[in-house]
């Protein structure tokens, strides 16, 4: 590894950029690993499904998640978020589980370490100061890791672990956010022992031909969304100033569009995610996705947010600059 100074370069996934991408603006690095998604989700998918290695830690989760207790998938950040469909699809089948803060259940969850069947730890990193602390304390306890740096400090602590295959990540949590979603999904699947690759193929499918698609209208998108606050949380005084993207996919999909419906009626706007075509209004952008199995549809509702965060950054610019290494991680 390069040293600078008298400390090694701590490369993001422990890998060197090229020289192209070292020069490269936020705004062109959003874009590159926004379109780098379709297939690196196809290579985990693939390689989930024959690699030996993923193979023994699957059948090691699917043993140690079959004992008494929650299964627990704990994360910080976009990884806490990307764990949230791998414990959804373990309730949806009748297995207790939940997503849990890694940094609340450090400080805070230490009298019940012991009760989770196992706890699934992600980190894109594999540094966060948190989950590396929970995995050295960890004990007897049951632990797994979801991580996308096999050079990284869990990936060492880690018995049983899975890799997330993104590659290198240097803008927004997007590729990194897919795959660990997947994997998460993949996982709880395993667990339950029921067959997944069917429905990851036709998720993946979905996922690559609306992100083209939906990415083809951002610049729409954001002209509609341009001017208007966002808006998360009760609806009681939305009016003209707000705006909202509200998912309507899945078993919930009905009480999307009438939230959506309620906000217009209130003079809000809304970008309205559905599996189905519905007409636009002035006041109504609407971006069809493909149907997917629960919970996968945790990754296609993402495709309409990314669109937007691009176009945004085309327009404006991008005053985040792109992170090739990893700075100091404290608690």
């Amino acid at each position: 590894m390069e040293v600078r100074g008298d400390r090694e370069r701590r490369w993001i996934s422990g890998v060197e950029p090229p020289p192209k991408l070292l020069s490269a603006t936020g705004t062109e690095i959003l874009e590159i690993e926004c379109r780098e998604q379709p297939r690196k989700l196809q290579e985990l998918i693939c390689a989930y499904a024959a690699d030996l290695e993923i193979g023994a830690a699957m059948r090691g989760l699917q043993r140690a998640g079959s004992g008494r207790g929650p299964v627990l998938f704990i994360g910080m950040g976009a990884s806490f978020c990307s764990s949230i469909s791998g414990s959804v699809m373990l309730q949806t089948h009748g297995r207790a589980s939940f997503a849990v803060d890694a940094g609340e259940w450090l400080y805070y969850g230490t009298p019940v370490w012991d009760d989770p069947a196992l706890s699934v730890l992600l980190t894109t990193s594999g540094e966060s100061a948190e989950l590396v602390e929970l995995f050295r304390r960890g004990g007897e306890s049951e632990l797994a890791l979801i991580c996308n740096n096999a050079a990284s400090t869990c990936w060492s602590l880690a018995e049983n672990r899975l890799p997330i295959l993104s590659g290198p990540e240097y803008g927004n949590a997007t590729k990194t956010y897919t795959n660990a979603t997947a994997a998460a999904i993949i996982a709880a699947s395993e667990i339950l022992g029921l067959a997944w690759r069917k429905d990851a193929e036709a998720a993946a499918e979905v996922f690559s031909t609306c992100l083209d698609r939906v990415f083809s209208v951002r610049a729409g998108l954001e002209a509609f969304c341009r001017g208007a606050g966002f808006r998360h949380g009760p609806n009681l005084d939305v009016d003209s100033s707000h705006i909202a993207i509200i998912v309507a996919l899945g078993r919930v999909a009905e009480l999307g569009v009438k939230l959506a419906a309620e906000c217009n009626r209130r003079g809000g706007k809304v970008v309205l995610i559905s599996e189905e075509d519905r007409i636009p209004t002035e006041r109504l952008f609407t971006i069809r996705v493909g149907a997917v199995a629960e919970p996968w549809e945790g990754i296609t509702a993402l495709i309409a947010p990314q669109a937007l965060t691009l176009a945004m950054a085309e327009r404006s610019g991008c005053r985040l600059p792109p992170r090739f290494e990893y700075g100091v991680m404290e608690q």
